[in-house]
């Protein structure tokens, strides 16, 4: 499992960059610290400040995890072998869904 950057145009690719993101996220916060003690330079050690400045914050993670679900809702509509009708009840039950998501407040 690696954390790549996503090159597919489709949202299934930024799907899997945000579950390996979810998985590797402790490993990412080491390699931040390690490059804030050891960077190259100055401007290296304070992007990786920055960066968990970011990533260490509420908003960040709660993002990431509405994006895992919302995208996770959705992943099978990005099939390229899907067909029109299966595609409307996906979006029906994704609608759905989201609904139920935001009426639970």
């Amino acid at each position: 499992m690696t954390l790549k950057r996503p090159g597919d145009t489709r949202w299934s690719s930024h799907y899997v960059t945000l579950i390996n993101l979810m998985h590797l996220f402790a490993y990412v916060v080491e390699v931040l610290e390690y490059v804030e003690k050891k960077g190259n330079d100055d401007s290296q050690r304070a992007e990786a400040i920055d960066l968990q400045e970011i990533v260490n914050k509420f908003e960040f993670v709660f993002v990431l995890h509405l994006m895992r679900t919302i995208l996770g809702m959705t992943h099978d509509l990005q099939r390229k072998d899907q067909d029109i009708i299966n595609s409307m009840n996906l979006v029906k039950a994704s609608k759905a869904h989201l609904q139920a998501m935001r009426d639970n407040d």
